[in-house]
């Protein structure tokens, strides 16, 4: 499927509307220069579309699904205008203006229910200073598998090399194994990496990880997050938090991108990847998580936490949506 995304009108979803921008931006070029012309003119006659000035950054970019939902796309625009336009037309015209193919980011679908909520987060602490963000203690799981493949890997051959021992990357259909780790961090301060047994359940939470780390921020001003998950928000958690007098900062749900731990899990991945001797089994690589996680400067968290006011920011200028964060 063709989307467009335009940063003044959503347009995502209408092929023919989308389609009558891009032809109406990219001027044609080369052999068969006064063809394509004509076509945008007689699109443009049909459609009755107004001339767009050509304004660089205005579409952002688009997406190819299948070749097939192209020439659906293709189908449409000759029943609507009587006019055939190629797949290398498009392409030629897409390079023109320097747009390209790009791999959709994957994120977890957001109701309006969750943008909602996001908003109203971000709109209520977009003006807290670093002082009172200082007092909060960011908390999180993640999951690092001892071996994978996110297929970003790619190789040169030759035909018929495909099948070759060089060129077949052999992998655990389950990735060897994984392990879950909890963690906090504070602005001068962070727990120890904690190992999570098997499945993560609200009785072990609170014996093994709130009862000995959550405390390690409690004071005036103390906020403590974690997200919605089932351990987090069982009656049992609930109970020992409101015990200890550890108050809970209210958090949307599906916003990890609220959460500077989630960037701090990514700068972990990376550091055990990159070590010279990759772990071999799961406890070497609890080990080198663990040692990894103790080398992180503490001036990386405090730039993550940093970045507060920003997030915020940004959730509200896309209205609860996705972020680059």
């Amino acid at each position: 499927m063709l989307y467009f995304f335009y940063d003044k009108v959503n347009l995502c979803g209408k092929w023919l509307e989308s389609f009558r921008f891009l032809l109406l931006w990219c001027p044609g070029y080369g052999t068969g220069t006064e063809r394509q012309v004509s076509i945008v003119e007689d699109l443009a006659r049909a459609v009755n579309v107004k001339q767009v000035p050509r304004t660089t950054g205005t579409l952002s970019f688009l997406l190819f699904d299948s070749v097939r939902k192209l020439r659906d796309l293709q189908n449409d625009l000759h029943m609507a205008s009587g006019i055939r336009v190629s797949d290398q037309t498009i392409r030629n015209r897409l390079r023109r203006e320097n747009i390209r193919s790009k791999r959709p980011v994957k994120k977890q679908r957001l109701t309006n229910q969750h943008k909602a909520a996001r908003r109203t987060f971000a709109e209520n602490y977009a003006n807290w200073n670093l002082n009172q963000w200082q007092s909060v203690l960011f908390s999180d799981e993640s999951r690092y598998r001892l071996t994978r493949c996110d297929g970003r890997l790619r190789m040169w051959g030759r035909p018929g090399d495909k099948f070759s021992e060089e060129c077949v990357q052999e992998i655990d259909r389950f990735g060897g194994g994984s392990i879950m780790v909890w963690a906090g961090i504070m602005y001068n301060n962070r727990t120890d990496l904690v190992i999570v047994p098997q499945r993560l359940n609200a009785v072990w939470y609170t014996q093994d990880v709130l009862q000995d780390h959550a405390a390690i921020g409690v004071g005036p001003g103390f906020l403590f997050v974690h997200d919605n998950a089932r351990a987090h928000s069982a009656a049992v958690t609930r109970d020992f938090l409101r015990g200890d007098d550890i108050e809970v900062m209210e958090w949307p749900a599906i916003s990890p991108d609220l959460n500077p731990i989630e960037n701090l899990w990514d700068l972990l991945d990376r550091k055990v990847r990159n070590r010279q001797h990759a772990p071999q089994t799961l406890q070497e690589l609890g080990d080198a998580l663990k040692e990894e996680w103790e080398n992180i400067p503490q001036g990386e968290i405090q730039n993550f936490i940093e970045s507060m006011p920003r997030r915020c920011q940004a959730v509200i200028q896309c209205r609860g949506g996705h972020t680059q964060y």
